[in-house]
């Protein structure tokens, strides 16, 4: 009997190799570095945003359930996270942050801080472009 008329075997023939432990471990530390590298936040910014997720009951409890594993099912999860269940395969934790994909999850006291940093700091890339384009006689 050939292997493709055996649903399992033929199923299994097609996973990928698995990777050893310390090359996922590498490779998963070269991800990390080069994400927080990559962000436009300071080192004190990201310390603080480490901070304020520990001390937040909900990310606690997110951070706390996305390293134990999640539950089989919804109703099992704390009440305080079911709202990330449909994207908790898109969820990890990183330096003690918390992660959506490649994005930070910013604690909820610190949005507004963030988002005032963020335009303010849109506005002066707003400006400089103005003036140097002002200043090489270009128009925007």
């Amino acid at each position: 009997m050939p292997a493709t008329s055996i649903p399992v075997a033929n199923a299994l023939s097609h996973l990928p190799v698995p990777e050893t432990d310390a090359e996922f471990e590498q490779e998963t530390e070269v991800f990390v570095h080069t994400l927080f590298k990559n962000i436009l936040m300071s080192d004190s910014q990201l310390l603080c945003i480490k901070s304020s997720t520990k001390s937040n009951p909900k990310l606690s409890s997110l951070t706390s359930t996305i390293i134990a594993g999640w539950p089989e099912t919804r109703s099992s999860c704390s009440e305080k996270i079911q709202k990330y269940w449909n994207t908790r395969h898109e969820l990890s934790i990183a330096n003690g942050i918390a992660l959506k994909g490649d994005k930070i999850v910013i604690p909820a006291t610190m949005r507004r801080e963030i988002l005032q940093q963020l335009h303010h700091s849109h506005m002066r890339r707003e400006i400089l472009q103005q003036l140097h384009h002002s200043h090489m006689g270009m128009e925007k």
